[in-house]
């Protein structure tokens, strides 16, 4: 008889141990779970990150040329353009990069940008199918298409980060040049 009131013991033990093991499998599986949903840490443009509008020169029925400088301390992929036909609105229409390789252009689009430029991204570069950072201090002109009056252009800049393969969008760093094109 004492030998069964002992057996009883080690089986409310087994079942508490087991109770133990299961609650904290179930918690390494719902933290792992969680893991891969919550957003790591959240990345944005570095401080001393500036790109400016040179100079804007109206070109032609619909056409400007933009010129751009880097003025921070890091290299900049490309931007992301917008206009307005007003300039007390925001800008909401894509300005279009065009390839420029007529004589005495600047040059052709390189092929992301001719992929994206619908929706009013340009990276810089002018080889076809490799684009190239705008360096510090380093200027950058590009031929845009618009379909409406223009009145005011909006940039984003824009860099990569190459080991995630990932666009990051500089929204604290909004260009705003105001100008006059007609339609």
């Amino acid at each position: 008889m004492k030998n069964i009131k002992n057996n009883k013991g080690i089986s409310e033990v087994v079942s508490y141990v087991l109770l133990i093991v299961i609650a904290i499998g179930l918690s390494a599986i719902v933290f792992a779970f969680l893991k891969g949903i919550v957003p790591k840490e959240q990345t944005s443009c570095p401080e001393g990150l500036s790109l400016i509008i040179k100079e804007a020169q109206c070109v032609g029925t619909n056409k400007i040329y933009l010129t751009f400088q880097n003025k921070g301390r890091f290299k900049i992929d490309g931007i992301y353009s917008r206009y307005s036909a007003n300039e007390n609105t925001a800008a909401s229409s894509y300005l279009i990069p065009i390839d420029d390789s007529l004589p005495g252009g600047e040059g052709p689009i390189n092929q992301i940008t001719e992929e994206k430029a619908s929706k009013g991204f340009l990276y810089f570069g002018r080889i076809y199918g490799v684009p190239s950072s705008l360096k510090p201090n380093q200027e950058y002109k590009q031929l845009f298409q618009y379909t409406l009056t223009l009145k005011k252009v909006e940039i984003q800049p824009f860099f990569n980060l190459a080991d995630e393969r990932k666009l990051v969008i500089c929204e604290d760093k909004i260009a705003i040049h105001k100008i006059s094109c007609p339609s």
